[in-house]
């Protein structure tokens, strides 16, 4: 199972709106793959979600993907 951590600051919205597409497609093809690999895995999948702040975008695929958005959150306040 992939672990993955993505921190990007988009220059503006417009570019924040690509970054958010293109993370959450990724994360789907995270959760086909898990899905076909191992239902433990696919639900963990299924709790990770890419997630904002102002020009920031995230996205963790972790099994710590709480800790580390609650991380992220922070810095980013």
């Amino acid at each position: 199972f992939p672990e993955e951590a993505i921190m990007i600051e988009a220059k503006d919205s417009a570019a924040q709106s690509r970054i958010v597409s293109a993370l959450n497609t990724r994360l789907a093809d995270v959760m086909v793959q898990a899905e076909n690999y191992d239902a433990e895995k696919y639900a963990l999948a299924k709790q990770c979600k890419v997630i904002t702040a102002g020009n920031y975008v995230a996205l963790f695929v972790s099994p710590q993907h709480a800790a580390m958005e609650s991380v992220f959150n922070a810095a980013v306040k």
